[in-house]
């Protein structure tokens, strides 16, 4: 059984995920406020902003926990989604400790939220970092196998006429597919 976690070894694993996020090129602010479409403000625990030359994004990070070790419910997953979507951030991290319910855990990964539960969270700051080049400026391709290129030694995985499918369900095809992590 998983114990319920005492305040300082929840601030000592944000510290080491907050380090981990530096460690990976990620521009991190704490305690974020940020105003939504909506035109309420919301507050994330972390955000971490990240360039590399070619693409750059936000990704939105909380860390949630029940009294009494139980799992974390819908709502709070809900919640966290719905302030995500009303500032524009696609990308999105849950630290759920000790972990999600299963309801909480299937619309978690139907929203594309990556979910870390305690042990997957440890798992995951014991792993190795990867490693990703450094991009000063966005290059200027002259041609498609210099894109293809850039898009390779940036870590992508690259693949012409990539088949993807949406939220729909829908597949799509495009000339060049690039994922990273598996995510397009």
């Amino acid at each position: 059984m998983v114990q319920q976690l005492e305040d300082t070894q929840k601030e000592q694993l944000k510290s080491q995920f907050i380090e981990r996020l530096n460690n990976q090129g990620y521009n991190v602010e704490q305690e974020a406020n940020l105003k939504g479409k909506s035109g309420a403000e919301h507050y994330f625990e972390i955000l971490a902003h990240s360039n590399n030359g070619f693409i750059s994004h936000t990704v939105a990070i909380d860390i949630t926990q029940e009294e009494d070790n139980r799992d974390v419910g819908l709502s709070k997953v809900f919640a966290f989604d719905d302030k995500s979507y009303d500032c524009g951030i696609r990308y999105k991290i849950l630290l759920a400790l000790p972990r999600l319910d299963s309801i909480a855990f299937r619309f978690a990964a139907g929203q594309k939220i990556r979910v870390f539960d305690i042990e997957r969270l440890r798992e995951f700051l014991d792993s190795p970092l990867a490693s990703f080049p450094k991009v000063e400026k966005t290059p200027a391709w002259e041609s498609k196998d210099q894109l293809l290129q850039s898009l390779t030694d940036l870590g992508y995985m690259v693949e012409e006429k990539g088949k993807a499918a949406g939220n729909s369900g829908v597949e799509y095809t495009f000339d060049i597919l690039a994922t990273f992590d598996g995510q397009p």
